[in-house]
């Protein structure tokens, strides 16, 4: 089913009910919406181009420029807005990106773009009105791109198609029994804020879309009753009270989330969902129900999960067809009908899953031992006084990276001592380093270890 379909089902279904809402008074209903996709995919289906990238902040101008995109049949290239120019064009020119739309021209991007002949167009504002006659609904595929922790960001090829009925298999779960808004300032360019998106609309729902850095301030304007967001932001905003009185859900997705924050959410009256999947999945694969712990996740509807040789597969028709132009790294992990995302887990007694993190962050030391990153880096963070931690891996040697404040590096030097005399020798930290700066993250929450080592190494010589 093609987005052009299914805005005209959601503008049957929820005509007059409130689609979107925008912190500027902007608001657009469901049968307002079905019109405007009807337009923008005529004129994107006259496109003499087939593979266009739509760039902006959270907005439903970008939805509808984007999902137009999909309606026409065309491929959408989904990079992350906020990213420097220089990784931009490089992910662009990967993609063989024919033409760049964006809601407000950058000058540098602008120069860039050019030396590499590719288009640069701000969104059209004047099409020309369409009836549902003049459009042929089709099946496009959206390109978003891995965050790239590893400094090989790939191109993930999802067909529309996979990301709606994944989208739709979640809508009865997702902050069921919790009626009102959803807030979402999530970046645009990443799987987790499409995928939200249309979950919640198939719920009928009123989506308020904003800008994470004036986060607090939009909870505060819209009063929604569900946030969407990622742990990170989660924690900050509930040690901050600013969560909003009106908050009675809060799902997150894109990392790990942590039976602490469950407990602080459920402090403050919240309930806490946890959704695992990745762009690779097209959407969620497991996620926790209202009620349950966030550690204990159930299969999505027509999947399944199961262990081998450690490592969570899932069975699942609807995902990514390909990494675009890297065929071997496809096979990798599109294989006898499952996809292999090399994360490890637990099952329950109960029949529910823990995902405890990637076999990437489980390091092989050279003694021969196995040094898990997470499991240290929350053993840390749970010291009395700091505010963020983890544990890098090094010339043979394991250093703790603390941010917290002056005044109270002392005492955790002392609180690491005790805990060194609780570990095994190959669990030592042999080094602290205090570090002034908040760890350096993708615009998704994950941790950007590599960068830290890179920096570490710098200090120290």
């Amino acid at each position: 089913m093609g987005f052009f379909d299914v805005s005209e089902r959601w503008a049957e279904n929820y005509s007059g009910w409130i689609a979107v809402e925008e912190s500027n008074g902007y608001h657009i209903t469901y049968r307002e919406m079905a019109e405007v996709i009807r337009n923008h995919t005529g004129f994107y289906q006259d496109l003499q181009y087939d593979r266009i990238a739509v760039l902006g902040a959270a907005s439903f101008a970008w939805f509808a420029h984007a999902y137009s995109v999909l309606a026409a049949g065309k491929t959408l290239i989904a990079p992350d807005a906020l990213l420097p120019v220089e990784d931009m064009v490089t992910l662009l020119k990967y993609a063989d990106t024919q033409v760049v739309y964006t809601d407000e021209k950058d000058r540098k991007l602008a120069r860039a773009l050019e030396q590499e002949n590719i288009r640069y167009e701000v969104y059209p504002q004047h099409i020309a009105e369409r009836t549902a006659y003049d459009i042929e609904n089709e099946d496009g595929h959206i390109m978003f791109f891995t965050s790239g922790t590893s400094g090989r960001a790939k191109g993930v090829v999802v067909p529309f198609s996979a990301l709606y009925a994944n989208a739709f298999k979640v809508r009865e779960w997702l902050a069921s029994g919790y009626e009102g808004k959803v807030y979402l300032p999530m970046p645009t360019g990443h799987l987790y804020a499409n995928f939200i998106a249309l979950a919640f609309w198939n719920q009928g729902r009123t989506l308020c879309m904003g800008n994470p850095r004036h986060i607090a301030e939009e909870i505060v304007y819209f009063k929604p009753a569900v946030l969407s967001i990622v742990s990170s932001m989660a924690e900050y905003l509930l040690q901050n009270g600013q969560q909003g009185e009106n908050t009675k859900v809060i799902t997150v997705a894109g990392s790990r989330c942590e039976r602490s924050l469950e407990e602080l959410a459920a402090a403050q009256g919240i309930r806490m969902q946890n959704l695992y999947g990745a762009s690779e999945t097209a959407g969620a694969a497991a996620m926790s129900r209202i009620g349950d712990h966030v550690d204990h996740l159930t299969a999505v509807e027509g999947l399944s999960l199961f262990l081998e040789d450690g490592e969570l597969v899932i069975s699942n028709p609807d995902c990514m067809t390909e990494y675009y132009k890297k065929p071997k790294e496809t096979q990798e992990v599109l294989q006898k009908g499952c996809i292999y995302l090399g994360d490890q887990a637990a099952l329950h007694e109960d029949g529910t899953w823990n995902i405890l993190g990637r076999r990437q962050d489980m390091i092989s030391m050279k003694n021969g031992n196995k040094l898990y990153y997470q499991e240290m880096d929350e053993e840390l963070s749970q010291i009395e006084a700091v505010r963020e931690a983890c544990v890098l891996y090094t010339d043979d040697r394991i250093i703790a990276v603390i941010v917290a404040n002056q005044e109270d590096q002392k005492q955790i030097r002392s609180r690491i001592k005790v805990y060194n005399k609780k570990q095994p020798y190959y669990r030592k930290i042999e080094d602290i380093w205090f570090r002034q700066d908040a760890f350096p993250r993708t615009s998704m929450g994950k941790m950007i270890r590599k960068n830290m080592i890179e920096e570490y190494k710098e200090q120290r010589t």
